[in-house]
C-alpha cells in the first residue's frame, strides 16, 4: 500500500518507561523519557527535520542516553519474531540475550563498549560455561549489534569495535573445554540397528565405516559429486540396501 505524502508518523509511548518514539522509514527514532510537552516539542523537530529531507532517513545522531540494552533487546526480539516467523527464536539466541540483560539490561547503550563486552564474556566463563558456548553467544550479541547498526538504531562504528573482542582461545582466562565426544561400542551399533529403517541403517553403518558426519550424507548433490566425495564404502553400502543418490527420499 502506498503511504499518502501528507500522512504524518504518529508520536508513541512507552508508558512502562515513559519513553516516547517516533517511527520515521521503519525505524524508531527515540525521543527520550520527558512530558508529553517535551515528547511533542522533539517530535515536531526530529519529523519537521525529516519532512525537509525529503522523508528520507536522516545521518543517525549519537545514541540517546534513554535508550537502554533492554530496549535494544526489545526491538531486535521483535525483528527476529518476523525473521522467524512461523517457528520459535532459537533458543541460543535467547541465551544469549538473557546472559547480556542479566546485568547490563539498564545500560545506556551509548555506554555500551568493547570492555562491556569483555565482562559479559568473563561472565560466562564464570558461570563455567564452556569455551564454544562462551564464543557463541559473545558473537551472537555483536550480531545484534550489527543489525542495529544496520538499522541506524547505533552508530557504526559500535559495531567495529566489538569486532576487536577477540574469540578465547584454548584454555585462555581459565574457560575450559566442552567434554570430548567419545566412540560408541559396536554392540550399541547392533542394538539400534533393528528398530530403524533400511536407509537409516545405511547411513549408520556408513557413519560407522567411514567417520562421515551426518550432514554430509544428507546434503543433497549430484550423483557425480557423492561417488566422488564419499568413500568407496559407501557406494557399496547404497548398492547393497538399493538405496539410489542422492538421499532425496529421506
Amino acid at each position: 500500500m502506498t503511504v499518502s505524502q501528507n500522512h504524518s508518523p504518529k508520536l508513541c509511548h512507552i508508558p512502562k518507561k515513559n519513553l516516547w518514539y517516533v517511527t520515521l522509514n521503519g525505524k524508531r527514532k527515540y525521543l527520550g523519557v520527558c512530558s508529553e510537552g517535551e515528547a511533542l516539542e522533539r517530535y515536531n523537530l526530529e519529523v519537521g527535520q525529516w519532512m525537509s529531507h525529503g522523508r528520507k532517513p536522516l545521518s543517525p545522531p549519537p545514541t540517546d542516553a534513554s535508550f537502554l540494552i533492554e530496549d535494544l533487546v526489545a526491538d531486535y526480539t521483535e525483528y527476529l519474531g518476523k525473521r522467524y516467523a512461523g517457528s520459535e527464536i532459537p533458543d541460543e539466541i535467547k541465551q544469549s540475550m538473557r546472559a547480556l540483560l542479566r546485568h547490563w539490561a539498564q545500560l545506556s547503550v551509548a555506554d555500551f563498549t568493547q570492555h562491556t563486552l569483555v565482562r559479559v564474556r568473563d561472565e560466562l566463563v564464570a558461570a563455567d560455561l564452556c569455551r564454544g558456548s562462551v564464543n557463541g553467544r559473545i558473537n551472537r550479541i555483536r550480531a545484534m549489534f550489527r543489525w542495529a547498526a544496520k538499522q541506524e538504531i547505533v552508530p557504526l562504528a559500535l559495531h567495529h569495535i566489538l569486532q576487536t573482542v577477540d574469540k578465547l582461545r584454548l584454555h585462555e582466562n581459565g574457560v575450559r573445554e566442552s567434554d570430548p565426544i567419545r566412540a560408541i561400542g559396536r554392540e550399541a551399533v547392533d542394538a539400534i540397528l533393528p528398530h530403524v529403517s533400511r536407509q537409516v541403517a545405511a547411513m549408520i553403518e556408513m557413519q560407522w565405516e567411514t567417520g562421515l558426519r551426518l550432514a554430509l550424507a544428507l546434503h543433497r548433490q549430484s550423483r557425480h559429486e557423492v561417488r566422488g566425495r564419499f568413500p568407496v564404502q559407501f557406494a557399496q553400502l547404497c548398492q547393497l540396501n538399493r538405496i539410489d543418490l542422492p538421499f532425496t527420499s529421506f
